[in-house]
């Protein structure tokens, strides 16, 4: 083993041990690390400075692969109407029994099983509500060719319909959120009961208090929900993410694809 491969696994080692640590600073150098680690492998395979840049960009330009391949010919449909669903498949969302009961231990009442279809693509929302703190949850359950996955939202409506919401989304935004809405982004692996605080505690010191938002009804749950999607189709229609196709359904436009690729990348200096 030539010595450039020492230097290698020292730096697999150095990019391996950032990554270790939580403190946000650690985490950003670990992905220079990672990029020049890359770099590194290019460089004492071929011995050539273009091979060892290009494998360093690889991790910046390898997510075009999914999206000139599959994302660009995604269809969703402009209006989303909720319908009364049956429960989350344990097999698929083996969690979803477990947050229900953390939230009931929270002080949620369950209300109902709702979702949307189309073609693969099912999101199915598990919705409970606080009477007290006139906050809602909703266990949101994503199946989507070919992955599924799960979060969580805790929010409360104004009276003039704006939402405070706050949420544990393990990706990065493949839509714009419509200007109504606030977002408060928690930690993925944070409990309910944590989640719950965390939105208490932001509306209490945004000085929003419990009585100060309407209470809520099934009914208007619903409505509500229908028109933050409406809304958020609309929104990024506007601002030139999606498009009108011919059929009546929607797509990303180039700005949208660059859009998603430049969420990525502010994601991948985060991790």
């Amino acid at each position: 083993m030539g010595s450039e491969w020492f230097v290698v696994l020292a730096a697999v080692a150095l990019t391996l041990g950032l990554r270790t640590y939580r403190h946000p600073v650690l985490q950003k150098l670990s992905i220079f690390a990672l990029i020049g680690t890359s770099m590194l492998i290019g460089w004492a395979l071929t011995r050539s400075v273009l091979i060892a840049f290009l494998c360093g960009l690889t991790w910046i330009l390898l997510p075009w692969l999914e999206l000139l391949t599959r994302v660009r010919r995604i269809r969703l449909p402009e209006e989303k109407r909720l319908r009364p669903s049956s429960p989350p498949d344990e097999e698929l969302f083996p969690d979803a029994d477990s947050v229900s009961g953390q939230l009931t231990e929270a002080g949620f009442e369950f209300i109902e099983d709702l979702n949307w279809r189309w073609e693969e693509q099912m999101h199915l929302y598990r919705v409970h509500y606080h009477p007290g703190r006139r906050a809602y949850a909703m266990l949101c359950c994503i199946q989507q060719e070919p992955m599924t996955f799960s979060y969580l939202t805790v929010a409360s409506r104004k009276e003039d319909g704006s939402l405070m919401m706050t949420w544990n989304f393990p990706f990065p935004q493949s839509l714009l959120l419509p200007p109504h809405i606030t977002v408060q982004r928690t930690a993925f692996d944070d409990t309910v009961e944590e989640m719950c605080d965390q939105h208490h505690h932001w509306l209490a010191g945004s000085g929003m208090p419990p009585e100060s938002f309407p209470e809520q009804t099934t009914e208007t749950l619903q409505a509500g929900t229908e028109e933050d999607l409406r809304l958020q189709v609309e929104h990024n229609l506007q601002m030139g993410i999606l498009i009108k196709t011919t059929d009546g359904a929607i797509r990303y436009t180039r700005k949208g694809l660059m859009f998603l690729w430049l969420q990525f990348l502010r994601e991948f200096v985060k991790l």
